[in-house]
């Protein structure tokens, strides 16, 4: 965080119009208000620079509004549609595979998609894919 100004934006103002009314030269009214030159010179610009946002006619910034609300709209449609799309393939697949095949098409998964949103849209367990079978044990085996 900036220290605070000792010059309020009024005085600011105030020598900004000053300079660029140029009855005087920057090192005058530096020297009348008791500020250095290259900060006179800067609230001249920074003044200049904020004065066409100043004028801009309203309706403009509307305008920019109305285009990102549509925009907006757009790409929630958009989102909706992708929604959708995924959830039926996502329930065709698992109609038409068997566990066994899931867990093969698991490994193929997206580097961006995490194990437990994969079992998420698959609507399975996540636990499927950290239980190993253990099988029987040696003395299970002989009996």
């Amino acid at each position: 965080m900036g220290r605070m100004s000792k010059f309020t934006p009024a005085f600011k103002a105030k020598v900004a119009i000053e300079a660029i009314k140029e009855k005087e030269t920057v090192l005058e009214l530096a020297k009348r208000y008791n500020v250095s030159p290259s900060r006179v010179k800067e609230w001249k610009y920074k003044l200049l620079a904020a004065a066409e946002q100043v004028l801009e006619s309203p309706s403009d910034g509307r305008r920019e509004i109305n285009k990102l609300k549509s925009d907006n709209d757009r790409l929630l449609k958009k989102v909706d549609q992708l929604t959708i799309d995924c959830n039926f393939f996502c329930d065709s697949l698992r109609e038409c595979r068997s566990m066994s095949e899931i867990v093969k098409l698991e490994s193929k998964r997206p580097t961006g998609m995490s194990r437990y949103r994969f079992c998420k849209l698959m609507k399975i367990s996540h636990g499927n894919f950290y239980r190993k079978p253990k099988g029987e044990s040696a003395e299970n085996l002989i009996v």
